[in-house]
């Protein structure tokens, strides 16, 4: 369980370096961590580009832990009438769509250049 200095301290932009590794296991890449952050109120997320594991074990349940009440109440909908279909091919396009909401609502890319300039290019935005 993380201490309160630690969860405080993520929240303020204070991530440990290396934090966001790009991991693969027997060949297939996992998703990619990069810093997203609010320049209105300062607070510190961890983004994801690249094909969502959890979404596939985990489905709707992902957004609703991430505060996405909306979001996860209609991929659970969906993911009923398609008998889990849903959850399988929602999988690849998830982490790009959590982040374009992200960005929409005002955070920037903060990371180093070389995880933004492939987050950039994995969700298809310009360089500002």
């Amino acid at each position: 369980i993380p201490s309160r200095e630690t969860t405080s301290s993520i929240n303020r932009g204070a991530l440990p370096k290396n934090y966001a590794r790009k991991l693969a296991v027997k060949g297939v890449n996992m998703a990619t961590g990069v810093i997203i952050q609010n320049p209105k109120n300062g607070l510190t997320r961890i983004g994801y580009f690249g094909f969502s594991w959890t979404y596939l074990f985990f489905g709707w349940w992902v957004p609703l832990i991430r505060g996405e009440l909306g979001v996860a109440a209609l991929h659970l909908l969906f993911t009923i009438c398609t008998f889990g279909l849903w959850q399988l091919i929602v999988a690849f396009l998830y982490n790009k769509q959590y982040m374009v909401r992200m960005l929409e609502k005002g955070y920037v890319l903060k990371d180093e250049p070389h995880l933004m300039a492939r987050a950039r290019a994995a969700l298809g935005i310009a360089e500002v």
